[in-house]
């Protein structure tokens, strides 16, 4: 796995730059990792070889612009390939030169670009890449911090990206619901100038199963995602004080909804993957399902991007989120969790070396799952500190057994399904009865 711009730049034998020119505008698979302000990029070495050979930069903005690649020829040394590289180097570095020429010209200096958007009281702050402030507003609400914040868990109260493709950047920032619950939370797009572009305004009141839910959600995950060529803004949003989540697929002009996901509790992490190689890209969404009373469980749940169409209702909670999971998994619940009455928060979502890893945290400890990119358990492991904090559990009377690792078997327990689940039904108390 290469980690950074420049692991990526060397491995592909180009600058820095070029790197990130293409993946703005080619379909290059290089995924980027929120770190605090800063976006870290990964990328497969196999990936970025398939890449190459299915014709790199020219052929992915050409399928970005829905053109058909040209077909390749066979991998066959030809005569004169290496005077063939040689004028392949002059014309790229030609080519690199005048679309980065073409690039600054259009855009400006990097220098007037925002890099990275801080939330400061009720004020955003914008900054370029030097570190230097380029704008701020102030949005009223925006320093509110909703019920459920909780430490160690990074969510999106601003994000900085590319929403539309046109080379420039949109600030994207997270205004949460009313602290009285009387007005919901909202998505604010502003242009890389400041100019605001549109607001989206999160959930709506409804009904289901006789209880009412108020419209009373906060923004929690920001992201841009490519669906079948079309670029869209992913936001999801908490209710306030129960569950669900609101998973939005937006358009990054306008802020317009195209679809929406209901999630039965909250999530915590979500990313886009192609899970089965079919080119559309698939939509993981990590989190907690608990919507009655209970800690309820972790679940990892995959999504066709767009979403497929709504299901006759069958098992689990179908008949809220309308069936259109492709498939979820249930994690155990960790008899730390248990013990301390914690929700069992599915903190982190990570893809790399073709492997799907969740971590699982209660209190000081953590559990990692690792799944195949068909979603088949790979690994289970517990944090370093985990037998420690068991045992001091133990000591106090909260768990009634020493940790030991056969545990692990227990904790490996975990459940497919086709629907997303209700993590507090009482089944799934019985099936890992004498584990959580």
């Amino acid at each position: 796995m290469l980690r950074g711009w420049k692991a990526i730049a060397a491995f592909l034998e180009v600058d820095v730059r070029t790197v990130q020119r293409w993946h703005k505008r080619t379909d290059i698979p290089i995924r980027q990792l929120p770190v605090d302000l800063k976006s870290h990029p990964v990328a497969d070495a196999a990936e970025l070889e398939r890449w190459l050979r299915n014709g790199g930069a020219s052929a992915g903005e050409r399928r970005r612009a829905g053109a058909s690649p040209t077909p390749l020829e066979p991998d066959v040394p030809l005569p004169g390939a290496r005077k063939g590289r040689v004028w392949a180097a002059v014309l790229l570095s030609t080519a690199v030169v005048v679309a980065a020429a073409t690039y600054f010209i259009a855009l400006g200096e990097p220098a007037a670009l925002p890099h990275a958007a801080l939330v400061d009281g009720e004020r955003v702050v914008v900054r370029n890449v030097s570190g230097q402030a380029l704008w701020e507003r102030v949005l009223p609400g925006l320093a509110y911090v909703p019920q459920w914040e909780l430490p160690g868990v990074r969510l999106d109260n601003a994000a900085v990206f590319d929403a539309d493709g046109d080379g420039s950047v949109e600030v994207l920032v997270n205004v949460p619901a009313d602290r009285g619950g009387a007005a919901t939370g909202s998505l604010v797009c502003f242009e890389a100038d400041g100019r605001e572009r549109w607001r989206f305004t999160y959930g709506r009141a409804f009904t289901w199963r006789h209880r009412e839910f108020s419209a009373n959600f906060s923004g929690r995950i920001v992201r841009p995602l490519h669906v079948r060529g079309r670029r869209l803004v992913l936001a999801v949003a908490w209710h306030s004080h129960w569950f669900p989540s609101q998973v939005a697929l937006l358009e990054p002009g306008t802020g317009r909804l195209v679809e929406e996901y209901w999630h039965p509790g909250a999530v915590y992490g979500a990313l886009q993957h192609d899970l089965d190689g079919d080119g559309a890209g698939d939509l993981l969404l990590a989190g907690v399902s608990n919507p009655g009373l209970g800690l309820g469980r972790g679940v990892l749940t995959v999504l066709d991007l767009p979403p497929g169409a709504r299901r006759a209702p069958g098992d689990g909670m179908s008949d809220f989120t309308g069936g259109r999971e492709r498939r979820a998994v249930l994690l155990p619940r960790p008899d730390v969790c248990g013990a301390l009455g914690l929700v069992p928060i599915v903190a982190e979502l990570l893809v790399a070396e073709r492997k799907v890893q969740v971590r699982t945290n209660c209190a000081e400890v953590a559990v990692f799952h690792t799944f195949d990119l068909s979603l088949d358990l790979v690994d289970v492991r517990v944090s370093d500190n985990y037998a420690a904090v068991h045992g001091r559990l133990e000591r106090e009377g909260l768990v009634s057994r020493r940790f030991h690792p056969s545990q692990l078997d227990c904790l490996g327990r975990t459940v497919p399904l086709a629907w997303s689940p209700d993590g507090n039904e009482a089944r799934w108390d019985a099936y890992w009865q004498g584990c959580e």
